[in-house]
């Protein structure tokens, strides 16, 4: 059972996350997050901002506890009035895969990070067309393209599996 947050962006640009309805933390102002720059330029340092926006302790408890290890993040991107922030931003435009935990670490390789998009959904495939999106970011990778620590996430492996997948599956496809 994995541990969903709903993260909300008020008309002040500010972020409160709640758990099963309950307050978890905040309010965080969205203009005091690091930035992306500031993120890549130290993930772990500048990373733990984002973990203490999410819930910091109480988040990790509730995660070290959770049989799948899963963290489910569902970020709205308007306000009550249907606005997004003054400043046009919503927690759904933060890099939360920056995230970081002690010990140098992010916390999408401690546990599985995924966000949930509440969005229509498209128009359903032609009969037997397989439809299928990969967006690969590896935020353990500095600006220059080098591994940090000497170790980076393995997405081109991953899309090598994914793909030799899909070619033995026998189905017709255009890519």
């Amino acid at each position: 059972m994995a541990i969903e947050l709903v993260l909300h962006t008020n008309d002040a640009g500010q972020l409160t996350v709640t758990h099963d309805g309950e307050p978890l933390a905040g309010p965080t102002a969205l203009d005091a997050l690091p930035s992306l720059p500031a993120l890549q330029g130290d993930p772990y340092g500048e990373g733990r901002a984002l973990t203490e926006a999410l819930g910091g302790d109480a988040l990790l408890e509730r995660l070290a506890a959770d049989p799948d290890l899963c963290l489910l993040l569902l970020a709205d991107d308007a306000s009550p009035g249907g606005d997004a922030s003054p400043r046009g931003e919503g927690a759904h435009t933060i890099p939360w895969e920056f995230a970081a935990i002690d010990g140098r670490q992010l916390l999408a390789c401690q546990y599985a990070m995924v966000r949930l998009v509440d969005r229509p959904a498209l128009p359903a495939p032609e009969p037997d067309t397989l439809q299928f999106l990969v967006l690969g970011a590896d935020p353990l990778v500095g600006p220059d393209g080098e591994a940090r620590d000497r170790y980076r996430l393995q997405i081109d492996r991953e899309l090598r599996a994914i793909r030799r997948e899909l070619v033995e599956s026998g189905v017709a496809l255009v890519a």
